[in-house]
């Protein structure tokens, strides 16, 4: 069952009807210019990721080759 959460992402395609959009309205038209890299996670292979990221409080979960899962506290690596 989909999170009803519109900070997760827990399932493909977000919702169970697979919308694909997330209600958050932090970016927008005036803002999207400001945008920029908050931080990055090498992962030891140039062959990227192999799965639909999901989010569930603050953390990311993928897959990258050879099925390795990677959990990724997207909370903590923000820098402060």
């Amino acid at each position: 069952m989909a999170s009803s959460g519109a900070a997760n992402w827990t399932t493909y395609g977000r919702t169970n009807d697979e919308q694909r959009f997330n209600p958050l309205d932090q970016i927008n038209e005036q803002n999207i210019g400001q945008l920029g890299l908050q931080w990055s996670r090498e992962l030891g292979t140039s062959r990227g990721l192999e799965a639909t990221s999901l989010v569930s409080n603050g953390v990311i979960y993928t897959t990258g080759e050879w099925s390795v899962a990677y959990a990724l506290d997207a909370k903590k690596s923000v820098p402060t």
